[in-house]
């Protein structure tokens, strides 16, 4: 059983989203954005939102993944608006005049690693307290130019069956990174969602007594 990266494409096409405030351990609910001019050249919104550290899409979208799969949440969000003349916004290409209700979707369960994945951890000091993070994930699909490029075999995230459960999402320990299983991809990609991508990331693996 494969599992997958739930990839939000940064490719200009779409308006895109930042945070408004500087991130924490305890974001102020609803968390803010802002649009953002950087590398966006079109104010076009899609039903995944490009944006930093979060997973944001129309509330449409959001309110149906959460329904029908297990180990998310929808979160609300505020969009502050920074340009309030109506003749400034039109005339900048990245800043959208309208836009759809929008939604973070919050994951709820974190996995743990089977050995054999490649991937490096690393520990630093934050505020005193050492924090564990996630780096050189290696041999993973990756979206370049449009193109997925194939994962490597025998590469990537390796996760117990019994880890997951009946989890359709899920992040690996250490890390925000959403995966997610082949449920999940084929519903998302009959349903035809724009600037969202399923780059195969390790399996499923079912371990025996």
């Amino acid at each position: 059983m494969l599992i997958y990266e739930l990839y939000i494409d940064f490719n200009g096409e779409y308006a895109r989203l930042s945070p408004y405030e500087e991130l924490n351990e305890k974001q102020p609910e609803p968390m803010k954005f802002i649009w953002n001019s950087w590398g966006a050249d079109n104010k076009k919104i899609a039903d995944f939102i490009p944006t930093f550290f979060s997973l944001v899409a129309k509330e449409s979208i959001v309110d149906t993944l959460v329904s029908l799969f297990i180990g998310i949440t929808k979160k609300q969000i505020e969009v502050v608006d920074l340009v309030t003349d109506s003749k400034k916004k039109s005339r900048l290409k990245w800043y959208p005049v309208e836009y759809p209700v929008l939604a973070k979707i919050e994951m709820t369960k974190r996995v743990s690693l089977l050995s054999n994945s490649t991937v490096d951890i690393e520990e630093e000091i934050d505020k005193g307290k050492v924090r564990r993070i996630l780096r050189n994930i290696t041999g993973v699909a990756q979206l370049e130019d449009g193109v997925i490029i194939p994962r490597e075999s025998g590469k990537g995230f390796f996760i117990a069956k019994n880890e997951i459960d009946n989890f359709d999402f899920f992040h690996p320990e250490d890390s925000c990174i959403c995966l997610c299983t082949e449920k999940v991809k084929r519903f998302v990609e009959n349903k035809g969602y724009t600037n969202v991508y399923f780059l195969e990331a390790g399996e499923i693996v079912i371990i025996k007594k």
